[in-house]
């Protein structure tokens, strides 16, 4: 095979235009074309260029060996190249993402906040039991500035000791070559898919775990077949996150531009649903307060429609996850939170007009005995 020939089946073999290869080599698609067809030959520079993006060396390229009998299975496995460079906007996406592990603690802590905060209003804080919220709340509070502290300082050490550092990968059907630089150390890996404990989709990249470490793979620079890598990482790594369900044949980064707005009110009404129950018990507790200094639970009761003024948050993350769920979003979790809470919610608010028609009930009860004694009395005087 010919230099020509050679880089024309890697080209195809990755699935790549002449267009693309022009863009990821610099130069024109013209000069591709003269390439492939032996009408001139690539510069040494190309050259290196296209044995670095194909995965293979300057032998194999300019060998007299057909490079699809020496080890076929090489070449067809490789199907993308990409290259991350550190930036500061990295090291801030790994500290959300770390941050986001702890997303639980918070919203724990919200939730214990809205207790203590009814606590306080309802006048029971003199109970020796009301001490236990405030106790578990500050322990979470503690822990949470310790685990956050924590992942600072590891990012901070890691910005001042691996400057220069980028990953270089090559991906392959069955396994995935990595080449980590920085300006002290270089360190190789290979790992099959399986082998990589977890996979997120955030962002601009992909950040794949295994060894206790986290790598990120630059997406806009893997190219056309993103697609095809992202189902490798989804079909065999232990863990495949992301924040949107990839839809076949849809252009990736409009879609995920869409996706990144969707999922961040997905992730509103999520927490909002979640304290929509509070929210509405503050509503009665605090106008119960307004109504009366000393409530009792009658007139508590009596309030207790108003938690159908917080029922549009838990219907806006049904019916909202249920329409993003049709565009190809991950929204099961707005979808049964909006409604459980809307159920509890209407079992709560009908309270009030089930005390109102026991209250009739009774009322007309009582008219039937006064009746009763009135017409038997007059019997009696008769």
């Amino acid at each position: 095979m010919t230099i020509g020939e050679k880089i024309k089946y890697l080209r195809k073999q990755k699935d790549m235009s002449q267009d693309y290869l022009s863009n990821e080599l610099g130069e024109s698609s013209q000069s591709i074309k003269l390439w492939e067809n032996d009408q001139s030959d690539p510069s040494i520079d190309n050259l290196l260029r296209i044995c670095k993006l194909f995965n293979v060396t300057m032998d194999e390229l300019c060998g007299n060996d057909d490079i699809c009998k020496e080890d076929e299975s090489k070449y067809i496995c490789s199907i993308g190249h990409s290259l991350t460079i550190y930036d500061q906007q990295i090291y801030k996406n790994i500290l959300k993402i770390l941050y986001k592990k702890y997303f639980i603690h918070c919203l724990i802590m919200i939730i214990l906040s809205f207790l203590i905060f009814i606590q306080i209003i309802v006048g029971d804080i003199n109970n020796v039991y009301s001490i236990i919220p405030f106790i578990i709340f500050i322990l979470f509070i503690i822990r949470y500035i310790i685990l956050k502290y924590n992942l600072n300082n590891q990012v901070d050490v890691a910005i001042r000791t691996e400057k220069n550092r980028k990953i270089e990968y090559w991906f392959y059907n069955d396994y995935i070559d990595l080449l980590h630089t920085t300006d002290n150390s270089i360190s190789k890996y290979k790992k099959r898919y399986n082998e990589i404990k977890s996979v997120l989709d955030y962002d601009d990249y992909l950040y794949i775990t295994f060894d206790g470490k986290m790598f990120p793979i630059d997406k806009n620079k893997i190219g056309h077949n993103l697609q095809k890598i992202i189902s490798l990482f989804k079909n065999n790594s232990l863990k495949y996150k992301s924040s949107f369900h990839y839809v076949e044949n849809t252009p990736l980064l409009m879609e995920y531009k869409r996706a990144k707005q969707y999922n961040s009110i997905l992730m509103f009404l999520f927490v909002a649903s979640l304290l929509s129950l509070f929210l509405g018990l503050f509503l009665v507790v605090f106008t119960s307060e307004l109504l009366n200094e000393a409530p009792d639970i009658s007139i508590m009761v009596q309030n207790m429609w108003k938690f159908y003024l917080v029922l549009p948050i838990p219907l806006s993350s049904l019916l909202f996850g249920l329409y993003c769920k049709k565009k190809g979003l991950k929204a099961k979790k707005n979808i049964v939170v909006g409604i459980i809470f809307t159920i509890l919610l209407i079992i709560y608010g009908s309270f009030t007009f089930m005390d109102f028609e026991m209250q009739d009930t009774e009322h007309n009860l009582i008219q039937d005995i006064q009746l009763e004694i009135k017409q038997n009395g007059e019997f009696f005087d008769a």
